[in-house]
């Protein structure tokens, strides 16, 4: 590995701040940027190829830091003053370690679905903090696989990775236009697969607790924070579920509805209780 000293702000620093802001720019170069141990080890853990490292030569690094220089290949470590990385971090104190991440290449066409899947489907979602709850509840309740349909919040954006908690290392991400080219391919899905889709929201005409999912897969669809899940996605539900509120609210938050509802499905799917021999 190649260890750069960097006094003063250069190309390479200017990099990590377009990747930090700019969605485009970091779609174009196929990189983003995370920080600090547990997104840097998690990303490690689960083979994400690391690009570049940065770090303060003026203090001395946590053995954890000094772990990833020693024994995971990366092209270069950029060494900083501590303004300098005081300016590429994120977080309120500095963080320990900032590096730049390849994206992976990920096509839906290419994705097998699997026996008694659970799959996230996120309609045009708003809030890149929302995103990253959502993955990390997602997780917590069997879901590896997420579909992020319209022109969604990236989920490459720093509050989306920093609110997943580093389960978004455990995921996989794809994208589609909207409901026209979800559907499309989910008829080929029904081909080979006993499906259903599950949609939620203030109308829905199942109570949550009602519902049955029996479906060897399913694809739950959390809507927009601001207009819910879309007509074309109701017209195509299975199920149109609500979660019963008390008291006088317009809706939940997404990430509290979805974690309210993929619980749900984990209880009856998953916590069914052992038959006494």
């Amino acid at each position: 590995m190649k260890i750069i000293s960097l006094n003063r702000e250069t190309n390479e620093l200017q990099r990590v701040y377009t990747l930090q802001t700019n969605r485009n720019k970091r779609h174009r170069y196929q990189e983003f940027v995370i920080e600090g141990r547990l997104a840097i080890e998690e990303a490690l853990r689960k083979g994400w190829k690391i690009r570049s490292l940065y770090y303060s030569q003026e203090q001395s690094l946590p053995s954890w830091a000094q772990k990833v220089l020693e024994f995971h290949d990366c092209d270069t470590a950029y060494a900083l003053t501590n303004p300098l990385m005081e300016k590429i971090s994120d977080k309120t104190e500095s963080a320990e370690m900032v590096a730049i991440v390849e994206q992976p290449l990920r096509s839906l066409e290419t994705y097998h679905l699997q026996p008694q899947e659970v799959v996230v489907v996120f309609d045009e979602p708003k809030s890149p903090g929302n995103l990253g709850m959502m993955i990390r509840s997602g997780v917590a309740f069997g879901v590896s696989t997420f579909i992020i349909s319209g022109h969604g919040a990236d989920e490459f954006d720093p509050q989306c990775i920093r609110a997943s908690r580093g389960t978004f290392f455990s995921s996989s991400i794809y994208r589609v236009e909207g409901v026209r080219s979800f559907t499309q391919r989910l008829e080929k899905w029904k081909e080979n697969h006993q499906v259903e889709v599950v949609v939620t929201g203030n109308r829905g005409s199942i109570n949550l607790e009602e519902g049955r999912w029996n479906a060897d897969i399913l694809f739950v669809v959390l809507g927009n924070e601001t207009h819910g899940v879309s007509v074309g996605y109701q017209e195509i539900a299975d199920q149109f579920v609500q979660i019963p509120l008390k008291g006088e609210f317009t809706s939940l938050n997404i990430a509290a509805a979805g974690s309210i509802l993929l619980y749900e499905l984990f209880r009856q799917r998953q916590c069914k209780p052992k038959v006494s021999e």
